[in-house]
């Protein structure tokens, strides 16, 4: 799997105490609402209740998730029920951003990790980052930081990249990576040092050009 960065660096992509951004002077909008069930007299939980529990959940997706996918430090239960609070004065953003939260890690668990920050959930990630308070990454993805690796990042390649950022790659039929050539791929050459001799061969191996060395 390729080694992913996600373009979003909000406090490292930690659900971290220290870097928690507060959301005193945004709009919070319409309340969140969630269907809860119950016997006829039993008390309900309130409106904030409700988002405190959902945020709560999503957060944990969300941060298993980069942990899982970026090798991100494990965030603890306690840090999520912090973050989450409704009785924190300013709520953070991950109470107040809940829904585009769940969205997006919701869209994450469907794709995977190789896809989570690309075009698959571009939408859902722009509508997170510009909730959280942060410039608005734009309409398309970032020009592609897998160019030339020998495997079509394009939509119809991984789909990690937007179309046309990966051309190197994807110039071939059917977005496939143009074939490697035998002529320039070939031969053997010798090399000796202090420790002895070795032989280094290059081979095509599909749209690759390998190098196998003997010591």
């Amino acid at each position: 799997m390729k080694t992913l960065r996600a373009p979003l660096a909000l406090c490292g992509l930690l659900l971290s105490l220290a870097c928690v951004h507060d959301a005193d002077d945004r709009d919070d909008g319409a309340p969140y609402t969630s269907p809860v069930g119950g016997s006829p007299g039993t008390p309900q939980p309130s409106d904030d209740d409700a988002r405190e529990g959902a945020c709560e959940e999503h957060a944990r997706v969300y941060s298993d998730l980069l942990t899982e996918c970026f090798a991100a430090e494990e965030v603890t239960d306690a840090d999520v029920a912090s973050v989450c609070a409704s009785d924190r004065e300013p709520h953070s953003v991950w109470f107040t951003c809940v829904q585009e939260v769940e969205v997006f890690a919701a869209c994450g668990e469907d794709v995977g990790c190789e896809s989570w920050f690309g075009i698959d959930c571009w939408d859902s990630y722009r509508a997170m980052t510009v909730c959280f308070g942060e410039p608005d990454p734009g309409a398309a993805p970032p020009s592609c930081q897998y160019t030339s690796d020998g495997e079509c990042d394009e939509p119809e390649g991984t789909g990690i990249c937007e179309e046309g950022t990966d051309v190197a790659d994807c110039s071939g039929t059917d977005g496939d990576a143009p074939s490697c050539d035998p002529e320039s791929c070939s031969g053997c050459e010798t090399s000796c040092d202090d420790y002895g001799c070795y032989q280094c061969c290059w081979s095509c191996s599909g749209s690759s050009c390998d190098q196998s060395c003997n010591f």
